[in-house]
């Protein structure tokens, strides 16, 4: 994206996966852009605890709104 743009979208399916519960520490989130088209795209996520467990994955299909379909994204 361009500095200070932005790209949107909304899920249209997902489907999660919860591998175990966590009390306290921190979560960090990578998400990953499979594949798609111009308007709809398929992803991953997976969350792990910052011991570098796997606490929950996932798999969504979403759909770009307007404008965010371009790389460039849309201005903020």
């Amino acid at each position: 994206t361009v500095p200070g743009n932005r790209r949107s979208s909304v899920t249209v399916s997902l489907t999660v996966s919860f591998q175990r519960a966590v009390r306290h520490g921190r979560l960090i989130a990578t998400g990953r852009r499979l594949d798609g088209g111009r308007r709809i795209f398929t992803a991953t996520i997976e969350v792990r605890h910052d011991s570098g467990l796997l606490v929950a994955s996932g798999l969504g299909n979403y759909r770009y709104l307007r404008g965010s379909e371009r790389p460039e994204g849309v201005p903020a």
